[in-house]
């Protein structure tokens, strides 16, 4: 994502017909050299704030006991070379992360 202006990352869970509970907790974490990984804590969050509210920034998103997919964007991307997102699975479902980067 090297020289990317902003990237935008769609976590989302789906629940399995035997499992209709749990979370999935993703976050993005980045790198210079694609060695050294380091958390990401400034994922500006889809939430809802008025015009006079500064953007809402996040280091992790969760997502419980349903199917859903939340959208957060990394602007300034702050030199960073490469991005991985992790998913991190409290029960059983399906999880995904897809991103794209705008240059």
């Amino acid at each position: 994502v090297k020289g990317a202006k902003n990237v935008t990352f769609w976590f989302s869970r789906a629940v399995t017909t035997d499992n209709t509970v749990g979370s999935t907790t993703f976050r993005v974490e980045t790198s210079r050299d694609g060695t050294n990984w380091d958390r990401f804590n400034k994922l500006i969050s889809n939430v809802t704030n008025t015009n006079a509210q500064t953007l809402t920034r996040v280091g992790e998103v969760m997502i419980s006991l349903a199917t859903s997919t939340t959208v957060v964007t990394m602007d300034n991307m702050d030199a960073f070379g490469y991005v991985r997102c992790i998913a991190v699975e409290a029960t059983t479902g399906e999880h995904s992360c897809s991103a794209t980067a705008s240059y």
